[in-house]
């Protein structure tokens, strides 16, 4: 996701572009607080890094998934692609996939609905999604989302019904939600990225398939479930 708005300088009556973009911020070193990493592969320095921190879970081994809104400077840095200036950043919740077979009852109460909007597969490996749900605005954080490799040979679970009889050449994963405590009043949209490992899946490389099809059951559906494709 790319879009555009313009704000004022301070010092003059121009108007300089300022972007948004859902990145990769990685862990820097003595000198460099941090770097960016976009969807593309380029990188860039960030002057301002002292204005805005990001932690670095173990589990994404020194990386974080943020949306920036930022310019660029007309200036080079070698070793980057961009130098850029932060104008606003934020975190994007960033969940490990899992595999699952019948013996996990953790989904048990993951069956509530979900809508996926402007998915995009970055870094060969997060997996980044617009979801849609039915929420409460107080209870809104308590909304719980998981992304699973059904191990199953006979894929049963929610989805089983969905899956093709012989193999398509793609991976298949199931999305889950599940709203707690809340209640469905109106639509509510987060950016949920997810850490894909075929390692951790235990399948196949990524290079082996044709993509991504991410079985799930969206919002004003009755029990109706939608197959979204991403292909390499």
């Amino acid at each position: 996701m790319l879009s555009t708005m313009f704000v004022s300088t301070s010092c003059n009556d121009d108007y300089q572009e300022t972007l948004s973009a859902i990145v990769t911020v990685v862990d820097g070193s003595y000198d460099v607080s941090y770097s960016i990493r976009f969807g593309d592969g380029k990188t860039a320095y960030v002057t301002n890094t002292s204005k805005y921190n990001f932690s670095f879970p173990a589990e994404l081994e020194g990386e974080q998934r943020a949306i920036i809104y930022y310019y660029i400077e007309d200036e080079v840095k070698p070793g980057y692609d961009y130098v850029i200036t932060l104008v606003d950043a934020g975190t994007v919740p960033t969940i490990i996939a899992k595999a699952s077979d019948r013996l996990d009852t953790a989904l048990e109460s993951y069956v509530d609905k979900v809508t996926i909007e402007e998915p995009s597969f970055t870094d060969n490996k997060y997996l980044t999604m617009l979801l849609s749900f039915m929420g409460n605005k107080p209870d809104v954080n308590t909304h719980k989302f998981m992304l699973v490799y059904n191990k199953n040979v006979d894929k049963s679970g929610m989805f089983q019904d969905s899956y093709p009889k012989s193999d398509d050449g793609y991976l298949w994963l199931e999305l889950y939600h599940y709203r707690g405590t809340d209640v469905e009043v109106e639509p509510y949209y987060i950016y949920n990225c997810f850490k894909i490992s075929p390692k951790q899946l235990g399948t196949k490389e990524f290079s082996e398939y044709k993509g991504i099809k991410i079985l799930h059951k969206p919002i004003g559906k009755t029990n109706n479930t939608e197959i979204l494709t991403i292909k390499f």
